[in-house]
């Protein structure tokens, strides 16, 4: 089938969107009580086929080869692990809000959508001086009465200190104001910054990603399982990440399933394993998954976008309704993790290889999709 056939035959996502609820594949979430934005739910028949997406995937990715341990994190995690990966300092989205209609919106996609320009990089002021001198319109007024940029981190964030809770420290404040007691000695701003300080210590994270619970207890299975270079960790977890998203249907919701592996190798044999990974990726796609090859395609990211993390990533896209988007991702994230790891826990992170006696950190091959 050619790729114009194709595009002939894209249905709308209204159309999709519809008939998953009309024949019990997917359910708005929190429906009766008028929804919650991007949140879904499974349906009898959601459920059936999420479930053979799965078995498919743990078959060709851990049940039918010898080089692959798997497991099941826990979702809430230590606070430093986030520290240690570079999430709490820069994993987040530059935002703007209009000041007419309300609307919040991804500062980068309305400038590219506005302007084809890529800001990538820059600062939340040089983003600012770009809307502002070109007089971007807002999508969904058509004003330009605009918010600054800034950036907002993505993960959700929840905190097992409820006595000092920031609402609880808030209601203080607001009291001690309406009383006409406004002023504070030394005494109340050591307690108010005790207050905080125990807030910071007890703060958790849902985890944006599956992949850093794989890299803390990489150790673990080392010890236990005593697997031989080059192996693999995969699981299929839950992820969360408070993104502002384009509202189409399940692509790029705020609570989602990753189906993910480590692989760990030495780093001289990244390029092979890397090729190997995307030829297995577009097999379980086109072969196992039945997916026309025609809707499908390579992208290489390139330098200057990679991750931090990341030597070379190459996402496979499909051809939604909505325009071509990143479906399945794979990277090469080298030894930053168990390096990062290594350095914050102070514990090693070598693996030492029983018959030459060489000890290093791998390198890591990391294919994710989401389920």
């Amino acid at each position: 089938m050619s790729s114009n056939t194709s595009e002939n035959k894209i249905t709308s996502l209204d159309t999709i969107t519809k008939f998953c609820k009309r024949k019990g594949f997917v359910y708005s979430g929190s429906e009766i009580y008028g929804g919650l934005a991007n949140t879904w739910d499974l349906g009898p028949k959601g459920v059936l086929l999420s479930n053979n997406i799965k078995k498919i995937w743990k078959d060709n990715f851990i049940y039918h080869r010898n080089d692959m341990y798997e497991m099941d994190a826990s979702i809430l995690m230590n606070q430093k692990i986030w520290e240690a990966s570079g999430h709490t300092g820069g994993f987040a989205d530059c935002l703007v809000d209009c000041k007419e209609c309300k609307a919040r919106l991804r500062a980068d996609h309305l400038i590219e959508n506005s302007l084809d320009q890529d800001v990538e990089g820059k600062t939340a002021k040089e983003i600012t001086d770009i809307i502002i001198e070109n007089n971007i319109k807002c999508p969904e007024c058509g004003k330009t009465n605009w918010t600054d940029a800034r950036y907002m981190n993505l993960m959700f964030e929840t905190n097992r200190d409820k006595i000092n809770s920031s609402i609880n420290v808030l209601e203080e404040l607001l009291q001690k104001a309406g009383d006409g007691d406004v002023t504070f000695d030394k005494a109340d701003i050591a307690d108010l910054q005790d207050k905080l300080d125990k807030q910071k210590n007890n703060r958790i994270y849902l985890r944006p990603e599956t992949a850093q619970a794989i890299f803390v207890q990489y150790k673990n299975i080392l010890q236990t399982e005593r697997p031989k270079i080059p192996f693999g960790i995969g699981q299929i977890g839950k992820a969360f990440r408070n993104e502002i998203t384009p509202g189409n249907f399940l692509f790029r919701v705020i609570e989602f399933e990753q189906m993910e592996v480590e692989y760990f190798i030495k780093e001289e044999n990244w390029q092979e394993t890397f090729e190997d990974f995307l030829k297995l990726e577009q097999k379980v796609l086109t072969q196992d998954l039945g997916i026309d090859p025609d809707n499908i395609k390579l992208k290489e990211h390139a330098a200057e976008k990679l991750s931090h993390y990341s030597k070379r990533t190459v996402d496979i896209e499909y051809r939604y309704p909505h325009g071509f988007g990143e479906l399945w991702g794979l990277a090469y994230r080298t030894n930053f993790d168990l390096s990062q790891h290594a350095k914050h826990s102070g514990q090693k992170m070598e693996y030492l290889d029983a018959q030459t006696g060489e000890k290093f950190i791998p390198h890591v091959i990391e294919p994710s999709v989401g389920a």
